[in-house]
Formats: C-alpha cells, structure tokens, sequence
C-alpha cells in the first residue's frame, strides 16, 4: 500500500493547460479561394523529388499562409521529408497581370463600393477577406498608380491635339496651337434643381477632335479623418488629405475647368480656343475674369448640341403641363396632350435638319447653310403638327400636302 502511495506521488499527472491537443490542419482550411488556375496545376504538375519519384499525392498538409487573398500552402513530404510551398496564383507578376489583392481592391472601388461591401460579398461567398489595413494599403498604392497612369494618358492625349492644331494650321500669332474642347462637370449625387450641397464634384476638359481626356479635377468639401478629429477636439493625424474645397458645391466645376484652361499651357502647351459646353454662364463669366492666356485671346464659347436639344425638351414638357400661358390664358386639355405625346418627334425634327446641313455637298457659303438650318429648325413644329407647305424636300414627302 505504501509503495502505491509513493508510486503514486512520484508520477505527475499533466493538468488541463498542460494536454496539447493535435488539430487536424486540413480542419483550418475552410472556405473558398480565388486561384490561378493554370498557375495552380502547373505547381502541381511540377512537383518531383529526386531519389523517391515523390508527387503531389506523397505530400502532406501542414498549413496555409494568408496575405489578403494571397494564399501561401504548405506541405510536407511524407516519403523524404520535403516541403513545398503552393500559391494561389504566381506571386512574381508580369507587366500583363495585377497582383490579385490590387485587382480585388480596385474591381471593388471601379464598381462604387468600399470595404464594407467588399466584406459582406466575401462572407457571403465563404470566403476569408483581408483585413482593413491591408485594403487602405493596397488602395493608397492603386491610387498612386491610378493617379500617375491618368496624368500620362492626358499628356498623350494633348500632344495628339496638338499634332492635329499644327497640321490644321490652327495657331495664334505667337505660333502656339489653338484648340477645341468639351467640357462638363458632375458632382456626387443629383440634385434635382434642389439641394446643391455635395460633398464633392468633378469635372473634365475633353479634346474636341480626339474625344480624349486631356484634363480632370476633382473637389472635396470633406474628409473622414479631420471630421473625426474635429468632432474630438484633437489635431488630425499625419495622412492623405482630400479636402481641396470650401466654397460653395455649385462653384467646383466653373473652379475646375477654369484651372484647367490656366494648366494648358503648361501641360500640353496648347490654348483652349473654343470651350463647347453647356448654358452655364458661370464658367464663361469666370474665365472672362481670369484671362488665362492673356487680355488679346479670347475664348469662345460653343453650345452643345445635347443641351440645347435637352433644354429645348425641358421647355416644351413644360408647356405641355401648364393650364395657362404666360398670358393667362387657359390652355385646353387636348392641346397640352398633343404637345406632350409629339416631343420625340419634335426633337428628331431638329437632330435630322442638322445632320443633313452638316454632311450637305455644297459649294453656299457657311452663312448660307447656317440660314437653311434656322430654316428648317423653326418649320420643325409646323411639320410635326402638320403643315408642310414650307418643308424642304430632303424631310418631307409631304410637301405643300395636309396630313
């Protein structure tokens, strides 16, 4: 009995904390991936060992080493003892591939979302995700390199312009290259002629002739990390700030082009001659104020098409809600219904007259052309609501006959 006892003293048992419990690695590989495929068969078929003829199936799992969606697997030769390494993709990317956390981080940001979206879609797939920091990181760095490929691409962009100009003999005295562009702005969300108190706006000069993006600006009333300071009373933290802007949001894309016709020079040497745009006269009064290149150059300002034909819509929708005139009288129901379900028809009118004046073979003067167009844009009413008896021949087979 006494050796038991002793025996039994001298032999400790392991307490709870002490017991190790061997978990099964393939248990902590759970979800789904996203692999290189051909990447991912060409590791497997690679796989040989010398001496043992050891394959894929001699190997054994240990564990799996994540870098965002970066997957790292590890094996162990049960035969020899080897171990190997298996990525979900080839880690040494070419110029032609994007390492597959940039490619996640902007699919995310070029479809409008966030990490909040990118989360719920990778839980929903059963998927593990990356974490916050690693996603700001990758974005930082896909910013950068979105920000320097935009900057070449605009640079191109001009030099073509330029090309164009040159060639066109359209210089000034000074021989610097005039030129055409489109301009227009957006901000982040509509205001519906209310309400204009975004948070930020955008706006982009295009080149005319090539249809490219030769310039593009960007203003932010706000900025998640300030905010956040200044609602605690401390001082921001050193970071990437995009709060440019503190005046009101209606004046971000007039600020924008304006610096945009002041950087043209230096940018891609050239001058903005014409600014084709909307009716905004804000941009024009601006620019009137600034004289980026100058008291002697003065820059043009062209309507665009779609806005004229837009506001000669709007106009018209709004004629065919209205009870009265602006002279108070009453305008009947039946009317009103006519002017409303014909405002396609009206807008083909105009969109046809001035194709056909355009690609017209004529030897009349521009003055001239311009005068048939006027023409037929104001008989445009008279023949959807049908009177053709000043239509011109090209429009309508109707001449001079009733409906």
């Amino acid at each position: 009995m006494n050796v038991s006892r002793n025996l039994e003293n001298s032999f400790s048992y392991p307490s709870q904390n002490e017991i190790s419990v061997k978990v099964n690695p393939w248990e902590t590989l759970e979800g789904r991936r996203i692999v290189d495929i051909k990447h991912l068969f060409h590791s497997l078929q690679s796989i040989h060992h010398q001496g043992f003829n050891c394959t894929f199936r001699d190997l054994e799992f240990l564990n799996e080493i994540r870098k965002g969606y970066l997957s790292t697997f590890q094996f162990k030769c049960k035969v020899c003892g080897i171990t190997e390494n298996i990525n979900n993709e080839d880690e040494i990317c070419n110029s032609k591939n994007v390492n597959i956390n940039m490619a996640i981080v902007s699919a995310t940001v070029n479809t409008g979302q966030g990490y909040s979206q990118l989360e719920e879609f990778a839980a929903t797939l059963n998927m593990p995700n990356m974490c916050n920091r690693t996603y700001q990181d990758f974005h930082n760095t896909m910013y950068m390199n979105m920000n320097t490929i935009a900057l070449n691409e605009m640079q191109l962009a001009g030099q073509e312009e330029k090309r164009l100009a040159i060639e066109n003999g359209q210089v000034d005295h000074l021989g610097r290259p005039k030129i055409a562009v489109v301009a227009d702005g957006a901000w982040s969300k509509r205001s519906y002629k209310t309400k204009y108190n975004a948070l930020s706006g955008v706006a982009c000069i295009i080149g005319a002739k090539t249809k490219k993006v030769i310039f593009c600006g960007v203003r932010n009333k706000y900025c998640c990390i300030c905010q956040l300071a200044e609602n605690r009373d401390e001082i921001a933290q050193d970071h990437v700030c995009f709060k440019n802007w503190n005046s009101a949001s209606t004046a971000m894309e007039a600020d924008i082009i304006v610096e945009g016709f002041k950087q043209s020079l230096h940018m891609h040497n050239v001058i903005y001659s014409q600014l084709i745009g909307d009716s905004d006269s804000s941009i024009m009064k601006r620019l009137r104020l600034e004289k980026p290149y100058g008291t002697n150059v003065v820059i043009k300002k062209v309507e665009c098409t779609n806005h004229l034909l837009r506001n000669y819509i709007n106009r018209l929708r709004d004629i065919s809600g209205k009870r009265k005139n602006d002279k108070g009288d009453v305008i009947r129901g039946c009317y009103r219904k006519v002017v409303h379900d014909r405002l396609l028809r009206l807008r083909y009118a105009v969109t046809e007259a001035i194709k056909y004046r355009r690609l017209e073979q004529t030897d009349r003067t521009y003055e001239a052309t311009l005068t048939l167009l006027k023409a037929d844009i104001t008989n445009g009413p008279n023949h959807v609501f049908g009177d053709h008896t000043k239509c011109q021949s090209y429009f309508c087979e109707g001449q001079k006959k009733g409906m």
